[in-house]
């Protein structure tokens, strides 16, 4: 989608802007959300790569061969048309903006154009250009339309719209179905179409001349690799290169998951990565959000766990600075602002949001925890260092009168209670300095192999059962781990459920570390990986009897047996991410079993597991993990 305003003043009403829709589309387009608030994907795919004000689109129609897709799915008896749609949307009585072709003002429709043509919009303040792709001819009396016979169509919550002017780049365009004209499947998986899409304002370029002036030189290169069956597009406008490289084969199917590395084979901008390093979601002047571990922003640093999604917002005009714990997921927390103030937390933090003012000694607080999670390494208080005051503090709406003032390691805090009874003394002094600790530990690199990785796995099995009433079915894994035994798990062949005989599998080769970084991505290792259940075994082996803390986290929650005991059992709609969920467990001297039951929806598909002490600082010496052939 792309929007625009049309007056140079703030818009008040939708008159005021202008709107873009693209879809891949059959026979008549259907652009908007229909009842239910289902966008129609339309039977095909668009993917983009977009630099500033700059998009690359590129389209590709479905594989009709791959039946009982819920889209909606090519049908070769009855579609006459596929097309890349364009739906340009002005809600004006009468469209004030100016339409051009290459250099002429277009005022009748429909007009016919082609690849290589200028498509050039001015409405008010803000322009755009619209420039056709080659794209595959499956059969067609028309490369690209440019009409005004769109229809109208029912919006959920009611009334009806339509768009103003449609653009159709069309792969196939008959009066005879595809059938009737022997348009193949495997043509249709490879053909494809596409734009170069820019839009500006008055605010970069003065005029619409000079705007369309901006793209003199441009350079754009188009061609099919046939090895690599990619169409790549190199588009060069003033300072900036966009390099795309798109396989149109590339299909989503709800039951598998299929990485983005089948749908590119390069992507860039000026030939660097275009997007942000991994870990981090958002990046602005302002603000920062990530599951890095460490966010920093004019100034400011916000450390937490890492694979915790955090959020650091910064202000440096009136110095306020917020930290967030956005999730419920219990996480590590600490908070640096500039002026030498310090926020740190006694233990694990739940869903927080911490907002500093160090000039004005002001500070807010908003916080809450599930009821399972009141355990002794949540934290029980914030502590406030480097103000010379006692600060103005709003706990959860209400003021906070009087924060007591406490001293660990000869340094004055301010503190504020998370809980009814907070630790206080000694006793909070040694829990914040464990926490801050436990987290510099989780940062360092040499601590960073700690997940367990040596499972057998066995699985797919279908999730037919309601784990939210605790009614789980029992496949045969659970009754204990045999290396030869083979159960009914099932598979999917064209969206239909059929029974697969599955097995104990190790997922990792012999001398291969038992330790690593990050989760068990069962997604990569179980078909199907959508809608499923599987199951995970490994060993543990103590040199002593001890008590240790297991963490995990999963999608869709986990059961978990040690020595063949149910010790965890919890469902949950979520995204699997570290440390989501803790147990306290006593393991053997000797040999202990672990065994996990993991799930999943129609999302990703991993699972963390680590040993580590009540705050989660890791530990390794004394045990063995996994196998060890």
């Amino acid at each position: 989608m792309v929007q625009w305003k049309r007056i140079p003043g703030p818009v008040r009403t939708v008159q005021d802007t202008g709107t873009l829709l693209m879809r891949y589309t059959r026979n008549t387009p259907v652009l908007l959300t229909q009842d239910g608030g289902a966008v129609p994907s339309g039977g095909g795919n668009l993917v983009t790569l977009q630099h500033k004000n700059t998009m690359v689109l590129l389209s590709s129609p479905l594989d009709p061969r791959i039946k009982n897709q819920p889209f909606h799915s090519i049908n070769l008896e009855k579609d006459i048309s596929l097309q890349t749609t364009l739906g340009l949307f002005c809600f004006q009585p009468q469209p004030t903006w100016e339409l051009y072709l290459n250099d002429q003002r277009v005022t009748r429709f429909p007009v016919m154009c082609k690849a290589g043509d200028k498509i050039w919009l001015n409405d008010g303040v803000s322009y755009l250009a619209l420039f056709p792709l080659p794209s595959t001819d499956l059969g067609r009396d028309a490369e690209v339309v440019i009409s005004t016979d769109a229809q109208l169509e029912n919006l959920q919550g009611g009334g009806r719209t339509k768009p103003t002017l449609l653009i159709n780049q069309y792969n196939y365009k008959s009066t005879r179905t595809l059938a009737q004209a022997g348009v193949d499947g495997a043509k249709i998986d490879q053909a494809y179409g596409g734009f170069i899409i820019k839009v500006a304002d008055v605010t970069e370029y003065p005029t619409f001349t000079a705007f369309k002036a901006s793209f003199d030189g441009m350079k754009l290169e188009h061609r099919w690799d046939a090895a690599a069956k990619a169409v790549k597009v190199d588009c060069a406008i003033g300072k900036d290169t966009i390099s795309i490289d798109f396989k149109p084969g590339y299909q989503v199917y709800p039951w598998q998951a299929v990485p983005t590395t089948e749908c590119f084979t390069h992507r860039s901008v000026n030939a660097q990565w275009p997007y942000l390093p991994e870990g981090m979601d958002r990046d602005s002047s302002l603000t920062q959000q990530a599951t890095n571990g460490r966010l920093e922003k004019n100034g400011a640093t916000l450390t937490c766990t890492t694979g915790r999604m955090a959020y650091l917002q910064t202000e440096p005009t009136t110095g306020t600075y917020a930290g967030f714990n956005p999730l419920p997921d219990p996480t590590l927390w600490a908070l640096d602002v500039p002026g030498g103030v310090r926020v740190r937390a006694d233990g694990r933090v739940g869903l927080l949001r911490c907002i500093v003012r160090p000039k004005e000694g002001k500070v807010w607080v908003n916080y809450g925890v599930k009821d399972e999670q009141n355990t002794s390494d949540m934290a029980t208080a914030l502590l406030v260092f480097g103000l010379k005051d006692a600060p103005t503090v709003e706990l959860n709406g209400a003021a906070l009168n009087n924060p007591a003032a406490v001293t660990v390691n000869g340094e004055t805090a301010y503190r504020i209670p998370l809980i009814a009874k907070p630790a206080s003394g000694k006793a909070l002094a040694e829990r914040v300095l464990r926490a801050g600790t436990t987290l510099a530990a989780l940062h360092r690199p040499e601590s960073r192999p700690q997940y367990v990785r040596d499972w057998y796995v066995a699985g797919s099995f279908p999730r037919r059962d309601e784990p939210w009433k605790n009614k789980l079915t029992d496949f045969g894994p659970e009754k204990g781990f045999d290396q030869n035994a083979t159960y009914a798990g099932f598979d999917r062949v064209d969206g239909k459920e059929v029974e697969k005989p599955v097995r104990w599998t190790r997922i990792l080769k012999p001398g291969q570390p038992a330790l690593g970084d990050g989760p068990v991505l069962m997604e990569r290792l179980m078909q199907p990986n959508k809608g499923a259940v599987a199951y995970a075994y490994t060993k543990i082996t103590s040199d002593r009897k001890r008590a240790v803390t297991l963490y995990t986290g999963g999608d869709q929650g986990m059961v978990i047996w040690l020595n063949g005991e149910k010790i965890f059992s919890k469902y949950v709609f979520r995204a699997g991410a570290p440390d989501q969920d803790s147990v306290t467990m006593t393991l053997k001297k000797g040999e202990n079993t672990l065994l996990l039951r993991t799930q999943c929806a129609w999302e990703g598909w991993s699972f963390y597991c680590r040993v580590a002490d009540e705050y989660g600082l890791p530990i390794t010496e004394g045990l063995t993990f996994g196998f060890g052939e």
